[in-house]
């Protein structure tokens, strides 16, 4: 059956154009984003999107992630790449999992996530790879969460994988989403099933992947398989 309500956590680059987009074909689409201001605006004037091809506004519902709880609404989930902390993603789920359908999260394989320079879309592969050689995930799991350096984020696969080093002692938290949710995991390049195909090479390339949006698509119409 065709889902027809969906959510998007997350109204940046990514979420914003696939959020818009559905949202501009029909679907009954809920925005849902940390930055009140962004909600706020996208509540009066609708969401814009813009893309090299052109420029688009569709109305949309917004809320304040603070406000979720209180919408009373069940969501499946997808994630694209997704930089949360497993911690973050275990505490949230506890709370909220109830609210959760169907799971569904697209990455990318470890060795394409080494290949992947931050900055090579503005400085070329060759000399982004001098800069810093890894993904932008890499660096904020290293460099930005302020805890620890390899900080376990959800949308690295080498956490789910590593089993040794990042044990169910040390991280019981990541041991939690391995047995919760490793089936429901997509590391591209992947070419398993429908709903299960990504193509992506780059960290911010899922919303550009034809083959991600084709498992998209059917995930929105004809629903989820394990």
């Amino acid at each position: 059956m065709e889902i027809t309500r969906i959510g998007v956590l997350g109204v940046g680059a990514i979420g914003g154009l696939i959020g818009g987009s559905l949202a501009r074909a029909g679907y009954d689409v809920t925005l849902i984003d940390t930055w009140a201001a962004n909600i706020e605006k996208i509540k009066a004037n609708g969401i814009t999107v813009k893309t090299l091809e052109e420029e688009f506004t569709a109305k949309a519902t917004a809320l304040h992630l603070g406000d979720v709880s209180a919408a009373k609404r069940s969501f499946d989930i997808v994630f694209l790449a997704p930089a949360v902390d497993f911690r973050l993603f275990q505490s949230a789920m506890e709370k909220y999992g109830h609210r959760v359908g169907n799971f569904r999260l697209f990455g990318m394989s470890d060795t394409l996530e080494k290949d992947d320079p931050m900055a090579q879309d503005f400085l070329g592969k060759k000399l982004a790879s001098v800069v810093y050689p890894h993904s932008l995930l890499y660096f904020v799991s290293g460099l930005l969460e302020g805890r620890e350096v390899d900080t376990p984020i959800l949308g690295m696969q080498r956490f789910f994988d590593k089993t040794d080093t990042f044990n169910r002692e040390a991280y019981p938290e990541v041991q939690w989403a391995r047995e919760k949710f490793s089936e429901h995991s997509v590391w591209s390049i992947s070419d398993t099933a429908d709903g299960r195909r990504s193509t992506s090479r780059q960290h911010g390339g899922f919303d550009n992947d034809e083959t991600t949006l084709v498992s998209l698509r059917h995930l929105i119409q004809l629903g989820y398989q394990p």
